[in-house]
């Protein structure tokens, strides 16, 4: 799926923390849709939103074994910033199911232009990540709900 979001031309200024919300955001829609995510990651309450556990290491694993190009800026003090880039490596669209790539692509297109701000302020209009404790695993069971209101009340 990183190298999805990577290879994408519909995906700009892709970082770590925009690459969190595109995963998770194609997650919960396959979750909604098909009753489980794609990744089968457990996703972390984090200030800036929910992050798919362990994504970072294997994003840095694609980066030592040359999957992806990831660099790390420091802006000031406390702020860095993240760049992937898949290079020339393509995707494998074998490993995922149909389904998978309808959520895979729909996260592509609501989410691939917009910034990592963006999708941190959309993110925490999710319910699991409100009531989530920080730094604590987010409900899967919230994450089936979006940030309407079930029309039976639900």
């Amino acid at each position: 799926m990183i190298l999805a979001f990577a290879n994408s031309k519909h995906v700009t200024n892709l970082g770590l923390t925009k690459l969190y919300k595109l995963i998770y955001f194609a997650d919960v829609r396959h979750l909604r849709e098909h009753g489980r995510t794609i990744t089968g990651l457990p996703y972390i309450k984090l200030q800036n939103g929910p992050v798919p556990n362990n994504v970072d290491h294997t994003v840095r694993t694609m980066a030592r074994n040359g999957s992806v190009l990831y660099e790390t800026k420091k802006l000031s003090d406390s702020h860095y910033i993240h760049k992937i880039d898949s290079g020339s490596i393509k995707t494998n669209s074998n490993v995922f199911t149909e389904n998978e790539i309808d959520s895979i692509l729909w996260s592509i297109k609501k989410y691939g232009k917009k910034t990592a701000t963006a999708l941190s302020e959309i993110s925490h209009e999710e319910p699991a990540w409100n009531y989530a404790e920080l730094n604590k695993t987010m409900s899967e069971e919230l994450m089936m709900y979006g940030t309407k209101e079930d029309p039976e009340g639900l």
